[in-house]
């Protein structure tokens, strides 16, 4: 019984010290990349005993629920969310860009107006994926209707879709630069089109290695419009 209670005791100090245990985080698709990877390796240099776990639910009303049900202790998604029940912590702004074929390159020193826009067939994501949303709503807001010509539940697949030809399409910063680097063509829209990221948790005492995490998070917040 007291060797029983020994393991049991040096197993809470090596949580607590963070040398064992798991971290489990919610992030939208787009944000498991960029900021999420980035943060997650910092954290895991500095504490290599703990394992993090990421869930990719299709949207925030999943993120919001896997937190909020307590399957997940962090949440990255774009702000605000609706409601008090969950914690918010703002890591900064993120810019999107379209990412359009390499045909399209003539004209990739101009921004996408509404004009160009109500033309442009695009590869999107769901209804009620965060980035289809996000791009309804710019969209919207300059009287243009989307032209859709590809929907795909694959992520990976929208930027050979794009390269391909099939259409344009709405992504963060850092990935539309990397399609770039491959053959994309990109533009900015106008008006610009930015949402503010962040990290989101229960009201409740968190875990020890929850805890460091948002530290880390805090301290070098993604850099303003990065993602």
């Amino acid at each position: 019984m007291l060797l029983s209670i020994d393991e049991a005791r040096d197993a809470i100090t090596e949580i607590a010290e963070l040398k064992t245990g798991t971290l489990e985080i919610a992030a939208l698709a787009t944000l498991a990349v960029d900021p999420m990877a980035t943060l997650i390796g910092r954290f895991r240099e500095r504490h290599p005993g703990v394992q993090v776990r990421v869930h990719e639910p299709e949207g925030v009303d999943g993120i919001r629920a896997l937190v909020r049900d307590g399957a997940c202790e962090l949440g990255a998604a774009h702000l605000p969310l609706p409601g008090r029940q969950l914690a918010a912590h703002p890591l900064g702004d993120q810019e999107l860009l379209f990412v359009l074929p390499p045909a399209s390159i003539r004209q990739s020193e101009r921004p996408l107006g509404a004009r160009e826009l109500a033309h442009t067939p695009l590869v999107v994501s769901p209804p009620g994926t965060s980035t289809r949303i996000l791009l309804e709503q710019a969209l919207s807001a300059v009287g243009v209707t989307p032209q859709i010509a590809v929907e795909t539940a694959a992520r990976e697949a929208i930027v050979p879709l794009v390269l391909a030809g099939a259409g344009a399409a709405l992504l963060p910063a850092p990935q539309a630069r990397e399609a770039q680097r491959r053959g994309a063509t990109v533009r900015s829209p106008r008006p610009k089109i930015t949402r503010t990221v962040g990290l989101i948790h229960r009201r409740a005492r968190l875990s020890a290695a929850a805890s460091v995490f948002l530290e880390l998070a805090s301290v070098r917040p993604i850099r303003e419009n990065s993602a």
